[in-house]
């Protein structure tokens, strides 16, 4: 793995990170912030010239926890689940390309983002992989299994996008933006005068008051930038938000599942009837049948969460992740 963050303090300058979007630069705000309990250590590696932060938690162990997130969040909306896992294990958690801390540098194509996971995984040379992805994350972490098997032991994909050609799950999501800066995605409100009330707005708007308190402190404190006048703003613009969703979408052919031959635990929030709300993070995102195309899955259906599982139930992902660990735990032992 590559060196400390800290260490590189020159290569982590955000001129350059913010060059590629037309804002200014910031820096990542950690103000009035407990440390977290996790005890994540934050890490820079690079791919090219993107260079990615990661952070890692625990011990050397036979078993190494590879999270990834979902759009728009980051690595330490994990910290939670994290805290939950109470095998030894060594957890890896990146941030995205464009989102947290990693660079800002298109193309942001669902193609690119599981190449740079596949990228990520091969250049650090990680290998007894529990597989962990959320919505998008999932998508990746099951781009990267399909591409290097051997790198894996098991997948936790909670409610991955993964979705069908024939169901329109986003094409109301999609259509009719060719200019994205009109994508409504992209005129999100991203910029508020304080942490304080940036905490308060998304706390009593749904479905983000299902959130654990914990999480959704995790998801603020550490997932904004900071002004010179104390105002924060999302370290992940809505703009490259909108970019993800406006650009193609990269399906897993159906049938490329059937590869997987590792255990696999899909945890699938409730499911939509008939055509999907526009902006609805609410159903699921996956396709109600992938569970018929792994050859070793357990299937958890969940239709009391929403499509934020791991923020609404941290605990329950923990549990899950903990049984991977110690059937992985196991397999070094016989």
């Amino acid at each position: 793995m590559d060196q400390d963050a800290n260490s590189n303090s020159s290569k982590c300058s955000y001129p350059d990170l913010w060059d590629v979007t037309p804002f200014g630069p910031e820096t990542m705000s950690q103000q009035g912030r407990v440390p977290s309990e996790a005890n994540a250590v934050e890490r820079v590696t690079h791919i090219g010239e993107l260079q990615v932060t990661y952070y890692e938690y625990g011990t050397e162990s036979e078993s190494t926890i590879l999270m990834v997130h979902g759009t728009g969040l980051h690595a330490r909306v994990w910290d939670s689940v994290i805290r939950g896992i109470s095998n030894a294990s060594t957890v890896i958690a990146p941030d995205l390309r464009g989102h947290g801390k990693s660079d800002r540098i298109p193309p942001y194509d669902w193609e690119t983002y599981g190449q740079d996971l596949v990228d990520f995984i091969e250049s650090n040379s990680l290998l007894n992989l529990i597989g962990v992805g959320h919505s998008f994350g999932g998508y990746a972490v099951t781009h990267a299994a399909l591409e290097c098997p051997g790198a894996f032991k098991s997948l936790v994909l909670i409610d991955p996008a993964i979705v069908s050609h024939e169901v329109p799950t986003l094409r109301n999501f999609l259509a009719g933006y060719e200019d994205m800066t009109e994508h409504p995605m992209a005129k999100r409100r991203w910029q508020w005068d304080s942490l304080a009330s940036m905490q308060d707005y998304f706390s009593d708007r749904y479905p983000y008051n299902l959130w654990q308190p914990d999480v959704l402190s995790d998801y603020c404190s550490f997932g904004v930038s900071t002004d010179d006048d104390g105002g924060v703003r999302l370290a992940c613009p809505p703009i490259v938000e909108s970019l993800i969703y406006l650009s193609p979408i990269k399906h897993v052919p159906i049938t490329d599942l059937e590869k997987l031959t590792m255990p696999v635990t899909v945890m699938r929030a409730k499911q939509q009837t008939g055509e999907r709300p526009f902006l609805d993070f609410v159903h699921s995102f996956t396709r109600n049948d992938i569970a018929d195309y792994l050859p070793n899955v357990e299937d958890i259906y969940l239709p009391e969460l929403t499509h934020f599982i791991p923020m609404e139930r941290p605990d329950l992902v923990s549990e899950t992740i903990d049984d991977h660990v110690a059937a992985n735990t196991a397999l070094f032992k016989t």
